[in-house]
This record gives C-alpha cells, sequence and structure tokens, in this order.
C-alpha cells in the first residue's frame, strides 16, 4: 500500500514508500481511497489554531469532504485530556478556556460527523494511521 500525502503537509509522518500529491482534503489517504477517505493530522498546537482561529477554513474543508462524499477523521497527536488542559508546547499561553475547547470539539463531532482519534504520541501517531489506512483499504476490497 502506498500512502498517499499531501503537498501542504509540513511535517509528514511518513518519509518512506509515500507519494506526494495535493489531496482534495486531507493530509493522507491511499491511491484506492483518495476519493473516499483522507485522515486530517494534526498537533495540539495546530488543532488550537484550527479551531479557534482557522474555524471557517476547516469548517470549508469538512463541507469539501462531505460534498464529495469523503469520509475525513482528524488525528491528533494528542490525547484530548491533555488537548483541553492546554498540555501542550505553548498551550498554557493560549487564551481560549478549556471548557470552550471542549465545546468545539464536541460541536464539530456532532454538527459535521466528525471523528477524533486522540494519540498519545505522534509515533502513536504514525502507527495508527498506517493501521486506519489499511483497515479502510481491506474494507473497500470487501466491496
Amino acid at each position: 500500500m502506498d500512502i498517499i500525502v499531501d503537498t501542504r503537509e509540513q511535517l509528514p509522518l511518513f518519509k518512506r514508500s509515500v507519494i506526494r500529491y495535493k489531496l482534495n482534503v486531507g493530509d493522507y489517504s491511499t491511491k484506492n481511497l483518495m476519493s473516499r477517505f483522507s485522515i486530517e493530522r494534526k498537533s495540539p498546537a495546530d488543532l488550537y489554531s484550527t479551531i479557534t482561529k482557522g474555524n471557517v477554513r476547516f469548517k470549508n474543508e469538512l463541507i469539501r469532504a462531505r460534498d464529495n462524499n469523503i469520509k475525513l477523521v482528524v488525528y491528533v497527536e494528542s490525547t484530548r485530556k491533555k488537548f483541553i488542559a492546554k498540555e501542550f508546547p505553548g498551550g498554557s499561553t493560549r487564551k481560549y478556556p478549556s471548557t470552550g475547547l471542549d465545546k468545539i470539539i464536541n460541536t464539530f463531532q456532532e454538527r459535521y460527523k466528525l471523528e477524533f482519534v486522540w494519540c498519545v504520541s505522534r509515533e502513536v501517531c504514525r502507527r495508527k494511521v498506517a493501521e486506519r489506512l489499511e483497515l479502510e483499504e481491506r474494507k473497500l476490497k470487501r466491496k
């Protein structure tokens, strides 16, 4: 399975056996899944910016995914508990309250049927992304 990494992904999880390609949504997919399934990877600081300041751009990406029948899943390099508590580099200086962050995550989950996968570290995120892409590939082959 060749993993496709979006050309705009700045810190790719994978460096070998990947294809760099501009994806319509998300950061990771495969040749077979590109039009059906994609993964958006976020560091905790990036997620914070995305759901607060970059909210409109992110919503547009979610709408683009929905309109193109692409399931988009967000993998976060943090636990939800640590993210909400802003326990990440620079998190203590962020002004948005923790209770507000929790509400925003819940709203994205409910309104956009968005799945968040929380990973304790970048390495765990890398492994989980690869496993999920393999799982989605297997599901596609069964159809």
